[in-house]
């Protein structure tokens, strides 16, 4: 038993000194058999390669590579490291060195592409593309089938890099391997060998892998000229297919001499491969293709027209204009083909192209006008001001309400008037856009909308109050404030709002008066008009209106209240805690927390029991703010609310008080309360 034992620990002690010993390559040739004929600086460098230190290696490879052809006697040496495993961490490095010595390197290293291991097959791949013999071509093409994707990769490029046609066909076959990178380098590969590759690609258009015919299509455009007239003669190919990629590629190519041939194929069977021969046309910008492109407004394919309307607006020749303003009128281009319309019109239309659009505006078609009217609008062409004008007495809406939009993106003073008087449009739609328009105007509409205010029409002047507090120039607030007194609800509460937008303290006086109006809104308003300008004279009128009889005019004085922050309201809001309605006492509160005055603690701690979770939310708030040790407690057990959102909030507020991050972990906040009130400072 203990002999064997023993032999055991022998057997053990033996195994951990192989695995103690550093790892060192193993070169077919003895160290002590390196021919002596071999130079003295080469072979000292062949020498240290067999040293177990990666360093020493790594360093000797490097000074082989530098030496290029001279190191030739090394080559069998560094082709053994590509297969070595310990000296992968440099092998990088060693394909370097085989590159930089060579010509006379090519011939092992073709050899090595049959090595069991897949990185020195790699590595020898891409030594021979940098290289570039062309002894190397078929060897390569052969790793184009490596078991490895990696091999393959590198393959792919390195035939790329030496750019013979003989690589083609494999190149082409590899563009359905199924790793991404073999894919990408096969296709770059094609593009820099160039011409020699076109007949071969533009058979692999014809390949039934739809993923080849992209692709060889991709690189055809790459090469470009040289393809365009092998591509010419397969643009009547039997199969649709090759038909529309050819199409494609001669519209990337953007070859003039693709012009003639590709309005042939507008009359395609196919409505796939007249769509593209549209596109081409589009992309070559030719200006032969406008007449047979405006012929193919007509197709019977909706993506065809669609098409030809895009390719007419990419060449943008005027003589489009006319056919496609009366494409508009047809009914089966309403909708997708209407829209394109409308984008080929801008970017056609020039000095001599707005005439037509502006007799459209009179057009029978209400479509035609619609559109037009939309377009004048993006062309932003002052000589349509006067036909736009009168376009806003359209019967139809929709050109109204497009003549409105285009007149504001004008910002031409002409308008003003005629923008006016549509305020009194019985759409909604066409007002707000005439509103807008005078807005954009700017300040030159600003006397006429003062006096607009002062027109019969309600909606004229209800529109102009709103315009002119949109504008924000401080002359409109006399008028608006003579606004405040109109027989019109709505035209006051417009008033009131333009004035909060202007913020300027005259209107605080009469503001006061309109918290005494008779329709609930313009009191509404008028409160927080007054909170948003914020002058003290205006505290004791809203105390006094906390007692309205409306609950929103309360709710929104307690929001004024809260902005001026004026320390007269604080036993008001207070009380108002108390209120009957819980928008009353959420505004109050909040009001509180945004004043800040410790009088409240009490009372915001006792709101934290009120039967709504808004109101205990803004309680929870307002004490935060306040940031009083009073607090703590309550806040600590609001942490067990049944509302989130509470429990959220005095989360908050604790930590605003405390510094404390303990978030909603109402554990660690109560163990932390129990430590203050032991050890009080």
């Amino acid at each position: 038993m203990l002999k064997a034992i023993k032999k055991l620990m022998v057997v053990s002690a033996g195994i951990s000194l192989l695995l103690l010993q550093p790892a060192y390559p193993q070169f077919t040739i003895p160290k002590d058999m390196i021919p002596e004929n071999i130079s003295g600086p080469v072979r000292a460098q062949i020498e240290r390669l067999y040293s177990n230190d990666d360093t020493e290696r790594q360093n000797a490879v490097n000074a082989l590579g530098d030496m290029g052809p001279k190191a030739g006697p090394a080559i069998p040496y560094l082709i053994q490291l590509l297969s070595d495993k310990d000296s992968r961490e440099f092998i990088d490095n060693t394909g370097d060195a085989l590159f930089k010595i060579g010509e006379i390197a090519v011939d092992p290293l073709i050899s090595e592409l049959n090595t069991e291991k897949w990185y020195a097959r790699d590595q020898a791949v891409m030594a021979l593309g940098r290289i570039g013999n062309t002894r190397a071509v078929e060897p390569l093409i052969a790793a184009l089938r490596d078991e490895n994707s990696t091999v393959r990769e590198h393959a792919a490029r390195s035939l790329g890099l030496i750019g013979d046609n003989r690589a083609v066909e494999a190149l082409i076959a590899a563009l359905k391997d199924d790793d991404g990178f073999v894919l990408r380098e096969s296709i770059l590969a094609l593009d820099t060998i160039g011409e020699p590759a076109v007949d071969p690609l533009i058979a692999a258009l014809k390949d039934k892998n739809d993923i080849i015919r992209k692709y060889a299509s991709r690189s055809l455009v790459k090469i470009g000229k040289p393809a365009v007239n092998p591509l010419i003669v397969e643009l009547s190919d039997e199969k649709w297919f090759v038909r529309k990629y050819v199409a494609k590629a001669l519209g990337d190519i953007g070859d003039s001499r693709a012009v003639e041939p590709l309005i042939a194929a507008l009359h395609d069977d196919n409505a796939i491969v007249r769509e593209q021969a549209a596109r081409a046309l589009g992309d070559i910008k030719d200006s032969r293709a406008v007449d047979p492109l405006v012929a193919a407004l007509n197709d019977e394919s909706e993506m065809v027209r669609i098409q030809a309307v895009k390719s007419l607006g990419e060449i943008r020749d005027t003589r489009a204009v006319g056919p496609l303003i009366y494409t508009l009128r047809d009914k089966k281009n309403y909708g997708s083909v209407q829209g394109t319309v409308t984008e080929a019109l801008t970017k056609i239309i020039g000095n001599p192209a707005v005439n037509p659009l502006i007799a459209a505006l009179k057009d029978s078609n209400v479509e035609v006008r619609k559109n037009v009217a939309m377009i004048l609008g993006e062309v932003r062409d002052n000589r349509a001001v006067e036909a736009l004008i009168e376009s806003l007495g359209d019967a139809d809406e929709d050109v109204r309400l497009n003549a409105a939009k285009a007149l504001g993106e004008m910002r031409d003073t002409r308008a003003i008037g005629p923008l006016i008087v549509t305020l009194k449009d019985n759409s909604e739609q066409v007002r707000d856009k005439a509103a807008e328009a005078l807005i954009k105007t700017g300040e030159q509409a600003l006397a006429p909308l003062e006096e607009a205010l002062q027109n019969e029409n309600v909606m004229e002047r209800e529109y102009s109050a709103l315009a002119l507090g949109e504008l924000r120039d401080n002359r409109a607030v006399d008028p608006l404030m003579e606004a405040l007194n109109d027989k019109n609800a709505m035209v006051r509460w417009n008033a009131a709002v333009a004035l909060g937008k202007i913020k300027d303290n005259r209107a605080v006086d009469p503001l006061i008066r309109a918290l005494k109006d008779k329709d609930k809104d313009v009191r509404v308003v008028a409160a927080v008009t007054l909170g948003i300008i914020s002058d003290s004279r205006a505290v004791e009128p809203l105390i006094t209106s906390l007692q309205n009889e409306s609950k929103e005019v309360r709710s929104d004085v307690a929001f004024a209240l809260g902005k001026i922050k004026d320390t007269r309201a604080v036993l008001p809001l207070i009380e108002a805690l108390k209120d009957d309605s819980e928008i009353v006492r959420e505004q109050a509160a909040k009001a509180l927390g945004e004043i800040g005055d410790d009088r409240a603690v009490d009372s915001l701690i006792e709101t934290l029991h009120d039967k709504f979770t808004n109101v205990r939310e803004k309680a929870a708030w307002a004490l935060g703010m306040m940031k009083d040790g009073r607090a703590l407690q309550p806040l600590i057990a609001a942490l067990d609310d049944e509302y989130a959102s509470v429990r959220v909030v005095a989360a908050i507020s604790l930590e605003r008080v405390t510094g404390k991050g303990y978030g909603d972990d109402k554990d660690k906040w109560h163990e932390w309360w129990q430590k203050i009130q032991n050890n009080p400072r």
